[in-house]
């Protein structure tokens, strides 16, 4: 039976290109209808959390302080992907993150699409409801694409 894993993951700051790394990686596995995995991973990134991802996620570097690695916890992370059915919100963010700490381990991990097959939830909602200009107003508004709105919405 597929494999079904929705994940989403919380960074020190928004470029993986400037250094920033993945402080959280939060997954539900679901065989068919059944959720047969769910886990939340907090990771200490070995560098200070920029103030506006604070402000995001209020996850604290007092707070990962004594938290596992990266490369403490990747084997098994990846292991626990391969093959599944990646479900994302902002795909390209995380797997960009995702892909940028697996290739600093120089240990041979590919690219996640290469081996998942990856479902982008944001691009899904802009097909689904393409923005629109009317009597000078945006819709659907703005933030109606993250997931807190969609869940709201759904």
């Amino acid at each position: 039976m597929q494999k079904t894993i929705f994940l989403d993951i919380e960074t020190t700051g928004l470029r993986h290109e400037d250094g920033h790394k993945i402080i959280e990686i939060s997954v539900v596995e679901k065989e068919g209808e059944q959720i047969t995995r769910a886990y939340q991973l907090y990771i200490n990134p070995k560098r200070k959390i920029d103030a506006g991802a604070f402000e995001i996620h209020g996850i604290s570097d007092a707070f990962l302080k004594d938290k596992p690695t990266f490369d403490e916890v990747a084997e098994d992370f990846f292991n626990c992907i391969n093959g599944a059915t990646l479900v994302i919100h902002n795909a390209p963010f995380d797997l960009g993150f995702l892909d940028s700490e697996l290739a600093q381990l120089k240990k041979g991990y590919p690219p996640i699409s290469q081996v998942c097959t990856v479902v982008d939830t944001l691009a899904l909602a802009k097909e689904l409801f393409p923005f629109k200009k009317t009597k000078g107003r945006r819709f659907p508004p703005r933030g109606t694409y993250t997931l807190d709105a969609l869940c709201k919405r759904f």
